[in-house]
């Protein structure tokens, strides 16, 4: 009964905008759409400081209430008090710093390389109510090196009417390995790019301000350090007390 879960769907779930059951064949799509709340306004009248959010070196603060107790160039930090209420005032402000990340990788001369040989086989199998069986003798990949995509479709007739059965194939690509010796400068280059994507696929967002790298022989290899410095507003309110 759509109509019945759509009523009972709104009324215990408050997040919900609308909501749309609809049948088709055997399957039940469900449409949803989530109400969009305004954040709640702020109380100023609660007391509060302005302390660091992360440590570093003060860019520039913008004062909008409260004593400033830093100013451009101080270090500070995670915690310290940047701009204070007095015990009575809702301190505001923005205070922008910078602050450093460091990434860690090793340069190494030894490449490998993963190639396509071209030759493909693909094998499948059938799932029924819950039962697997596979068109297959042996469980061993077909090549000695290869890399898998697997697939997986529900059978359907009528265009809309699913089946409980599920067709899955897997293909296997032949590949081969190269080994290779490249020159270090050439390694540590291609470290310092992939430490830097790192760094933006771990902080992504980021505003960085400068990039600089280091690295030292190790062995045959070498040690690489990035260095990221980033630059944010760090300014974190911390309300002086809480009312039960």
């Amino acid at each position: 009964d759509v109509r019945k879960f759509e009523d009972e769907a709104l009324r215990f779930e408050p997040r919900l905008a609308w909501i749309f059951p609809e049948i088709r064949g055997t399957v039940l799509y469900i449409h949803v759409r989530e109400k969009s709340t305004a954040p709640a306004p702020e109380d100023v009248k609660k007391p509060c400081d302005v302390i660091a959010s992360r440590s570093g070196v003060i860019k520039s603060i913008t004062v909008k209430r409260g004593t400033p107790l830093v100013k451009e160039g101080d270090t500070v930090t995670a915690g310290e008090v940047l701009i204070s209420g007095g015990g009575r005032l809702h301190a505001d402000g923005v205070v922008l710093a910078s602050y450093w990340e460091e990434e860690k990788g090793t340069a190494a001369v030894k490449k490998k390389t993963v190639r396509p040989t071209g030759r493909e086989k693909c094998r499948y199998g059938v799932n029924i109510c819950g039962f697997g069986m596979n068109f297959s003798f042996s469980n061993k990949d077909p090549f000695e090196e290869c890399e898998k995509a697997e697939e997986e479709k529900k059978v359907k007739i009528f265009g809309d009417v699913l089946l409980p059965v599920t067709v899955k194939k897997v293909k296997f690509k032949e590949t081969y390995t190269l080994e290779s010796i490249i020159p270090l400068e050439t390694a540590v280059e291609e470290e310092k790019k992939r430490l830097e994507e790192q760094f933006d696929k771990e902080h992504p967002g980021e505003k960085k301000t400068n990039v600089t790298a280091k690295w030292e022989p190790d062995g045959e290899n070498a040690s690489v350090t990035l260095t990221v410095e980033c630059e944010s507003n760090i300014a974190l309110k911390k309300l002086l007390y809480t009312e039960e």
